[in-house]
């Protein structure tokens, strides 16, 4: 701030803080009020598109939770229907031709043809899930090149002889599996 003196007859005036300002200098022009509302308006937009999205996550979020509880419950229900199934490879476990495929390697298992018992062909291995320790816990088997069924390891055996892994699981039980959603 500059201050004005004036010197009249050897006494010294102050005169009051000289301001070099305008009308617009603390008054918006019309073009920054124009910019302002523009800026107001597009952060408007912005909050509404944000609240938008936000319901859309809510709702896929909300059909996702539906979805992974329709999987559980039917995975819960095919558990208790063959929970009388537990034992059913002990005699394979005499033998050197069969390895349990939650033993393998993801790399393993991807691309194996699954059969059922009889030797029937369902698919191939296209997806597999481990565990936080690496295991296999279950295998994505593509049935019909549009439908996966989504089978446990311990449903399965890796034949050494014949190079495929084999089920216990019947082709209707896997056909019914790949018609249960697994949400990933």
């Amino acid at each position: 701030m500059k201050l004005r003196s004036l010197a009249l007859g050897g006494t010294l005036l102050l005169a009051t803080p000289a301001f070099a300002e305008s009308y617009y200098d603390t008054n918006p022009t019309p073009q920054e009020r124009a910019q302002t509302n523009a800026l107001n308006v597009a952060a408007a937009g912005d909050a509404a598109a944000t609240a938008d999205a936000q319901q859309n996550y809510n709702a896929d979020r909300a059909a996702y939770d539906a979805d992974r509880a329709r999987y559980d419950a039917d995975r819960a229900r095919y558990d208790a229907e063959h929970a009388r199934f537990v034992h059913r490879w002990d005699v394979y476990y005499s033998s050197d031709r069969f390895r349990d495929v939650e033993a393998m390697h993801r790399h393993e298992v991807i691309d194996l043809a699954v059969r059922t018992q009889d030797g029937d062909f369902l698919g191939h291995i296209r997806n597999v899930d481990t565990g936080s320790d690496g295991r296999v816990t279950r295998v994505g088997v593509n049935i019909s090149g549009e439908r996966t069924a989504w089978i446990d390891a311990t449903d399965l055996r890796y034949d050494r002889d014949n190079g495929n892994a084999v089920t216990d699981l019947s082709r209707r039980q896997v056909d019914g599996m790949a018609l249960m959603r697994f949400p990933r």
